[in-house]
């Protein structure tokens, strides 16, 4: 195996990878017959994957035969493995091929697109190598690195990108085993297919192609964010990338006519791996408060919604001005001159909309309720009570969240107004001598007030007492 090994190492390793990809013991193995020498076998992958994809850029006596049932994306997907499994002082015996490749990859992107998931994911693992190394910290090492990257990664975040990027139909290695085998590869049959069917999407298809584009870029988008200050070495330079993705790929989904449904469970994870950066409100702040003030939002289902809560709970602890504004407008009037005579119907479901999003803000929070000022909130939710009746079941349902959500320590400034409303309420119901007349919206008015003492009466708290 060796001395085939040496004798023919481009198809030798080819099929050892054909053959072998799906063994854990694989790298061993490789490592063994390279004698450990990554150099010896970095360059052969590389010229594998450039065969397949820009065969004239390299000399024919480098080029792969392309007897091995290989794509170029199983291939890619194999480098990035490889580099995981190479010991991080490899990385400066290998680092020239590397960055040369990368090169490649940014001189001819178009014919590249469909790899540049992986090729991201390989940039990421080139860096977190290099930051533990004393090769990295050499300037023009970490320069090339970051330089490189944001030209190919401005290049994918283009719209034109987005829209256009397919597999190009000039690859003719692109094989269904491996588009079988990757839910993030992007098969040109597949794109072929809708773009056939003139049902695949009301946009047409470069719209479709569009979307397969957009979820294959932000999982791998998603992947490499943590390694983001590995890469470019950079807090701004951090900042602007991730302002990139939220404007590019987080926007576009929310702007969409279809929203919430335009959010796919792709995009809501890419958005939640961009909150988690440190020091990274500025890039994802406004546009992620836009979202849950949209009054689409609460439109959302529940699992989605579920999703949300931790997006949400990161919004109202780093934006408190916003929240306290939002707060402070939940009763205000529109500007129509219907108000003058009374509320419109589609204003009392604002504010009944806007009531549940408060909600839904306090259940996605932690104990101390985003230290807002909670008297300030039960005046605010006491208004809406005397001036909008219909609202009084979104009201309760408010307290309701509150009171399983806080601290008892921070609900002093609440009894007074439980006591009283749910007085009111019972009573209410109490002197109505026919219940047959008893309307729809006072009987919702009335579950969801025994909803609240339900809650009360199993929490057992100290501070309530009927």
């Amino acid at each position: 195996m060796e001395s085939l090994y040496t004798m023919e190492t481009l198809e030798t390793l080819e099929t050892f990878i054909e053959i072998g990809n799906s063994s854990p013991h694989i790298f061993k193995i490789l490592h063994g017959l390279d004698g450990s020498k990554p150099k010896s076998t970095i360059p052969y992958l590389i010229n594998s994957i450039v065969s397949r994809v820009n065969p004239s850029s390299i000399d024919q006596k480098d080029r792969s035969t392309l007897t091995a049932n290989l794509s170029e994306v199983d291939l890619m997907k194999f480098l990035v493995e490889y580099l995981k499994s190479l010991e991080n002082d490899a990385i400066g015996e290998i680092w020239n091929e590397c960055i040369g490749f990368l090169r490649e990859v940014q001189n001819s992107h178009t014919i590249y697109r469909h790899i540049l998931p992986d090729v991201f994911r390989f940039v990421a693992v080139m860096a977190n190598k290099v930051e533990t190394v004393h090769f990295g910290e050499q300037r023009r090492v970490r320069r090339d690195l970051a330089d490189l990257f944001l030209r190919l990664f401005n290049l994918s975040l283009s719209s034109r990108s987005i829209i256009s990027s397919v597999v190009d139909t000039t690859s003719t290695s692109l094989s269904e085993k491996a588009a079988g085998s990757d839910p993030g590869f992007i098969s040109t049959d597949s794109l072929t297919d809708k773009a056939d069917d003139p049902s695949s999407s009301s946009g047409g298809p470069n719209l479709a192609f569009g979307k397969i584009v957009q979820e294959s870029l932000a999982q791998a988008l998603q992947d490499i964010i943590p390694s983001l200050r590995a890469i470019l070495k950079d807090n701004d330079k951090v900042i602007t990338a991730l302002s990139s993705i939220v404007t590019t790929l987080i926007s576009t989904a929310a702007k969409s006519k279809n929203f919430p449904s335009s959010f796919t469970p792709q995009l809501t994870s890419l958005l939640q791996a961009v909150v988690k950066v440190p020091q990274s409100q500025k890039a994802w702040k406004p546009t992620v408060g836009d979202l849950i003030l949209d009054q689409r939002f609460l439109t959302m289902p529940v699992a989605q919604a579920e999703s949300w809560k931790s997006l949400v709970s990161k919004w109202a602890q780093a934006d408190k001005e916003r929240l306290q504004d939002y707060i402070a407008r939940l009763l205000t009037h529109g500007s129509n001159s219907n108000v003058l005579f009374g509320w419109t119907d589609q204003e009392s479901t604002n504010r009944k909309r806007n009531v549940d999003r408060l909600s839904f803000i306090y259940l996605s929070g932690n104990s101390d309720g985003y230290l807002l000022n909670m008297r300030t909130v039960i005046n605010k939710l006491e208004e809406i009570m005397v001036a909008e009746p219909a609202v009084k079941a979104e009201v309760y349902t408010c307290l309701r969240a509150i009171v399983l959500k806080l601290d008892p320590t921070h609900l002093s400034s609440i009894w007074t107004f439980v006591y009283i409303e749910l007085e009111k309420t019972f009573n209410s119901i109490l002197a109505i001598e026919d219940v047959s007349t008893i309307k729809e919206d006072h009987l919702r008015v009335l579950v969801s007030a025994c909803k609240l003492l339900d809650t009360l009466l199993v929490l057992n708290l100290d501070d309530f007492k009927m």
